[in-house]
């Protein structure tokens, strides 16, 4: 089994363990919010319900990305897994739209006086509390997950359980100022949670889209691929030095300068031990090509 096929094998593995604790949370959730009468738990709950499809999304790119080239795409299929985590936030974002929408409506008809809002009790905030106590835990083991594998898709999920600890956290703050007396801050809490979350959509898909555009790598890492190449004392130079995103991985352009009365053979070997050393330093990096140019007297004087 290939690097990515087994990166992408625990990927999967993660997701449906997440997809389980996704589902609890939307028992839980859905559960002590209509008992608790709560409209911010029950607005965290849908959340948590878009939660389990954008698992489901998750799971099914990653499998896609991790299949090996074939005929029809002989680059691979990571970019797959970018394209899925951009639908993993326009889900996130349309769940979001409706969350205001539901509860503007609400507020307009409470102020209005056509309809009583009821004041959440303690089930509400039991359940609240719970729930984030187990999202702050599936955060923390997506953030380093994502790190380890260095995933979009495990990135767009970190920052969408991110954005879910503040909303379950400001849904907890207006059950408690609900039941204080102030019943409509519960519905003024769900809009503020979308408003996280809306934040959160556009950021999965600034990056998705910034993948899927052949985005050069970041400063840092094109810096390891010029060390990379430098530590070889047979390249002069580097005349061109290319990176682009290729879903999560990377592929790298380069052509360099070595002695013009080199062999062709002694050449061909330095490429590929540039190439070699550049894919160790940068494990992300899926390809180097590496072009050979003779150095020119001037350039050598």
């Amino acid at each position: 089994m290939g690097r990515t096929a087994q990166r992408s094998k625990k990927i999967e593995l993660f997701m449906k363990r997440t997809l389980a604790w996704n589902i609890v949370l939307s028992i839980l959730k859905l559960t002590t919010g209509i008992i608790g009468s709560s409209f911010a738990l029950i607005s965290d709950a849908i959340n948590s319900i878009s939660d389990i499809f954008s698992s489901l999304v998750g799971i099914i790119g990653i499998k896609i990305s991790g299949k090996k080239a074939d005929k029809e795409h002989p680059y691979g299929h990571e970019r797959f897994e970018s394209l899925f985590a951009l639908v993993l936030a326009a889900v996130i974002l349309f769940t979001a739209i409706e969350l205001i929408r539901s509860n503007v409506t609400t507020l307009i008809s409470y102020f209005q006086g056509s309809i009583t809002l009821v004041q959440p009790n303690y089930w509400a905030l039991i359940g609240g509390s719970v729930a984030l106590i187990i999202k702050l835990f599936i955060y923390l083991k997506t953030r380093r997950m994502a790190k380890l594998y260095h995933s979009t898709l495990l990135k767009a999920d970190e920052l969408n359980h991110f954005g879910d600890i503040f909303s379950t956290l400001g849904g907890i703050v207006a059950i408690v100022g609900s039941m204080l007396g102030a019943p409509y801050l519960d519905a003024i809490g769900s809009i503020l949670i979308a408003g996280f979350i809306i934040r959160v959509a556009i950021g999965i898909a600034l990056s998705s889209v910034n993948q899927l555009v052949d985005e050069a790598a970041d400063e840092e890492t094109t810096e390891k691929i010029k060390m990379a190449i430098l530590n070889h004392i047979e390249a002069h130079q580097i005349d061109v030095l290319k990176t682009r995103h290729h879903g999560v991985r990377f592929y790298v352009d380069l052509e360099i300068s070595l002695a013009g009365n080199m062999s062709l053979d002694d050449a061909h070997d330095i490429a590929e031990n540039i190439a070699s050393d550049i894919k160790q330093e940068v494990p992300d990096v899926k390809r180097a090509i590496v072009h050979v140019n003779p150095l020119k007297e001037s350039d050598s004087e």
